[in-house]
């Protein structure tokens, strides 16, 4: 139980000299210990900053996103549209006259057997 008197008459030992206005022995202010605060802090209000920086920014980045959304449809329905095109020609072949694959939709190899064995 003796140590826990030495500590607890240390504490208020230090406390004292705090209120008195002196300086807590060992608790110079370094560089490392501003770095690590800033460290913290950065961590615990990094997302809230974020939000901030978001709600004002985002009169300005919805007009940029809906015209990069608009732009975008346009080149993907002339692809959609033109891969429609292409199955439906597709199915109007015969069964054994087909050029691209059922399942994922590629083409197949226009030149050559490549590796498949040709019966006849």
């Amino acid at each position: 139980g003796g140590q826990y008197d030495d500590a607890l008459l240390q504490a208020v030992l230090q406390i004292n000299d705090v209120l008195k206005g002196k300086g807590i022995p060992g608790s110079d202010t370094t560089w490392v210990s501003i770095f690590l605060v800033l460290i913290l802090m950065g961590i615990l209000l990094g997302p809230i900053l974020a939000m901030i920086v978001v709600f004002v920014l985002r009169p300005v980045l919805t007009p940029v996103a809906w015209l990069l959304d608009y732009v975008t449809n346009l080149c993907g329905r002339r692809r959609a549209e033109l891969d429609l095109q292409w199955v439906q020609t597709e199915l109007e072949r015969s069964e054994f006259d087909q050029t691209m694959c059922p399942i994922c939709l590629e083409q197949f190899a226009t030149s050559g057997h490549d590796g498949c064995t040709v019966l006849s």
